[in-house]
């Protein structure tokens, strides 16, 4: 357990497992917040604004100001630094469920196997409920969400390639 006089826990995981930063927030924590602000405070008409974040270059937004997609891509950024901000709340208090093991395999395969065998988790949730008791569970749960947490945040490819694509028409 980490030293915290002036706070309880961290305003977002609810936890104390990690040393206190800075305005009651931990040491994983607050760097996001950080960043969450940045992004949230950007502005097209003020590049002065817009500044390097975790996974996010300045060149890349301003490049994204020239092709128009620069409000799609800081939507993206937003909903991952928040998404990253809940699997802490998440790691702090994992609940054991076998649906959120299976979708947390299914979020790391997704990022490090080759597209054949990216769905390999797909469906296996009954199977961690019934040959898994709760606090195993819990434990593996824990560690895929420690995998989560370590991963470096980039903007997701996938999110990006269909913002490029154009809309087909399709004759009925």
């Amino acid at each position: 357990m980490a030293n915290w006089n002036k706070y309880k826990s961290c305003n977002n995981c609810i936890g104390n497992e990690w040393s206190h930063l800075a305005r009651g927030y931990c040491q994983k924590c607050y760097p996001l917040i950080k960043d969450l602000e940045k992004v949230e405070a950007w502005n097209v008409l003020d590049s002065t604004t817009i500044n390097n974040v975790r996974g996010v270059s300045k060149d890349f937004m301003m490049a994204a100001i020239r092709d128009g997609k620069f409000h799609d891509y800081q939507k993206i950024i937003i909903t991952l630094l928040k998404n990253r901000l809940k699997i802490f709340r998440s790691y702090i208090n994992p609940n054991g469920y076998a649906f959120d093991i299976e979708i947390l395999l299914t979020n790391i395969s997704d990022v490090y196997c080759t597209n054949g065998t990216k769905n390999i988790f797909r469906g296996h949730a009954a199977l961690y409920e019934s040959d898994m008791r709760i606090e195993q569970r819990k434990v593996f749960e824990k560690a895929l969400l420690e995998l989560e947490i370590n991963r470096n945040l980039t903007l997701d490819t996938n999110l990006i390639s269909k913002l490029n694509r154009k809309p087909t028409i399709i004759d009925p």
